[in-house]
C-alpha cells in the first residue's frame, strides 16, 4: 500500500505471491520496479480495494494510507507498517524487516551485499572537495538534513543545499536563497520536464538559467531516491561523476 514497501516487496518474492501493489508502484516515474507491477492489480490505498484480496500480509509505510491501513488493523489483518527511508541504511533495515515478514532472508542478503560491494567501489571515488548540491525543485523544495538526498549526498562528499542553509527535511527557498548560495551542482531532472504552472515559473527565469550554466547540473530522475533501492546507487555514482567533471 505504499510505493517505497511495494518495492521491497517486490525484490523479495515472486508477483504470483503478490495480491495487489500500490498504484504509485506501477508508474515508472515513481518507482524503479515499474516493470515488475505492471499487471498486478493496484490499490489505491484504500481497505475496501484489500478486504476482497484476503492478503496474508499487508505491508504499508507508517504515514500514507492510514485511513486504509488503520480499518486493516481494526479487522485483524497483518499489518507490517515501515518507516520511510531516510538514508542508504534505511534501505538495508526495511530490506530484512520485510524479508523476515516473507521468509526471503537469504534474497534479502544477497541483495545487501551486493548493494554494499557497489557502494565500496564508489565511495572510493567520493569527492574531497565539499561540493555544494542542490536538488531544487517546483515552488522551490531543497532536501536539507535527514533525507534520503542527503545521505546519498554525504556519501558523494558532498553537503546538501539545505545542509548548508541550516534545516532538515523537505523546505521551500527562494530564488534568491538559491543564487546567494551559489551551488556547484545543480540537479537538472527538476526541470527538464516542468511545465507551464506558477510553480515551475523560477526555472524560467534568466538568473536560475544563468546559475544553471554556470553550475555542474546533473539529472536525477526522482524515482532513484524517493524510496531506498538498489538503483539509489545510480543518484550517487551520478553525482561522483558530476564532482570529477567539476573538478579542475
Amino acid at each position: 500500500m505504499n510505493a517505497c514497501t511495494d518495492q521491497l516487496v517486490m525484490m523479495l518474492v515472486p508477483r504470483d505471491r503478490i495480491v495487489s501493489v500500490s498504484y504509485l508502484a506501477a508508474d515508472p516515474d515513481t518507482s524503479v520496479l515499474a516493470d515488475k507491477a505492471e499487471g498486478l492489480p493496484v490499490n489505491h490505498g484504500l481497505a475496501e480495494e484489500i478486504l476482497p484480496l484476503k492478503p496474508d500480509l499487508v505491508v504499508a509505510g507508517r504515514y500514507s494510507a492510514r485511513a486504509g491501513v488503520s480499518l486493516l488493523k481494526k479487522l485483524g489483518f497483518n499489518v507490517l507498517d515501515l518507516e520511510p527511508e531516510n538514508s542508504l541504511q534505511g534501505f538495508r533495515d526495511n530490506l530484512r524487516i520485510v524479508a523476515r515478514a516473507v521468509g526471503e532472508e537469504e534474497k534479502a542478503e544477497r541483495i545487501i551485499a551486493d548493494f554494499d560491494a557497489r557502494l565500496e567501489r564508489l565511495e572510493k571515488r567520493a569527492s574531497k572537495t565539499s561540493l555544494i548540491f542542490a536538488n531544487y525543485g517546483a515552488n522551490g523544495m531543497t532536501s536539507g538534513a535527514g533525507t534520503m538526498v542527503a545521505d546519498v549526498v554525504h556519501h558523494a562528499g558532498m553537503t546538501t543545499l539545505g545542509e548548508k542553509l541550516g534545516f532538515s527535511g523537505t523546505r521551500i527557498i527562494s530564488l534568491e536563497q538559491l543564487l546567494a548560495s551559489a551551488p556547484d551542482i545543480i540537479d537538472a531532472d527538476i526541470y527538464r520536464n516542468s511545465g507551464p504552472a506558477r510553480a515551475n515559473e523560477n526555472f524560467r527565469h534568466p538568473a536560475f538559467r544563468i546559475l544553471k550554466d554556470r553550475a555542474e547540473t546533473v539529472s536525477i530522475p526522482t524515482r532513484y531516491w524517493v524510496c531506498g533501492t538498489p538503483k539509489t546507487l545510480d543518484a550517487l555514482e551520478t553525482l561522483i561523476d558530476a564532482a570529477e567533471d567539476r573538478a579542475p
